[in-house]
């Protein structure tokens, strides 16, 4: 068992003799633990109940060097694949609007993609049963300004891992695929249909793409964890993959 478990599993027998843990105080701990266990840089907390605030706070820094805190109110940090909800709700819209259709074929709206042994769907994507293949190597580390379309050519031509339907394979390259067919079928570049669609009905005013070389004083840094401590990340170009994890 990690120290850090060995903590929290402690920290619990403690404090748990003559009545249940408090929520609160067991979130403070954990997270404030992650930090000093240098398991993460900085964390920002906002959870509500009901629309009534019920934790707001920031352990460690956004910026290590600077030592900027994390703050919860206005920290923007990389969503990574928690960009694929923001996408499947504007998916969503465009399925419940007859725009598209879940059980419809992928070719139908990207009749260009290469054609593979067997057909795959739109729900198939979705749900990551449709064979595409996943990131190797340093394939999400890539630092070129691709459109989306010219970044299907990285795994346009590889073979489907299974016969769609019929096993699970967890990736971003379909939700890539889909972001296209959505362009497709609106006309619009798939971060202008998010926003109008998803993100200022929303209320989401923070919630934008990630674009190399734009400087806002609120985004963190970006690390990668090594021994004992974190390094700055390889500079990366998120945005050609947007819908499975280019959000800020």
């Amino acid at each position: 068992m990690s120290s850090l478990w060995q903590r929290i599993w402690k920290w619990r027998d403690a404090d748990s003799g003559e009545k249940e843990l408090e929520t609160d105080g067991a979130i403070r701990f954990i997270l404030s633990a992650l930090i000093e266990e240098k398991k993460v840089p900085g964390i920002a907390v906002t959870a509500r109940r009901k629309g009534q605030l019920i934790l707001q706070e920031g352990w460690g820094y956004a910026d290590l060097e600077r030592k900027i805190p994390m703050y919860p109110v206005h920290t923007l940090t990389r969503a990574a694949s928690a960009s694929k909800p923001i996408a499947a709700i504007a998916l969503g819209k465009l399925v419940a609007s007859g725009q598209m259709k879940w059980d419809a074929s992928f070719y139908d709206y990207v009749p260009d993609f290469p054609k593979k042994e067997q057909d795959f769907t739109i729900r198939q994507l979705a749900g990551h049963t449709a064979g595409i293949r996943g990131y190797r190597g340093k394939e999400y580390a890539q630092n070129q300004a691709l459109t989306i379309r010219d970044s299907l050519d990285i795994f346009k031509n590889d073979p489907l891992l299974f016969v769609p339907g019929t096993s699970y394979h967890y990736n971003s390259y379909d939700w890539v695929m889909l972001s296209l067919a959505m362009e497709e079928v609106t006309g619009l570049p798939f971060e202008s249909y998010v926003e109008s669609e998803v993100l200022t009905p929303l209320g989401l005013k923070n919630t934008k793409p990630e674009v190399p070389g734009h400087t806002d004083p609120h985004i963190a840094e970006f690390y990668t964890s090594k021994r004992g401590g974190f390094r700055k990340a390889t500079p990366v170009d998120n945005r050609y993959k947007l819908a499975g994890g280019g959000f800020l």
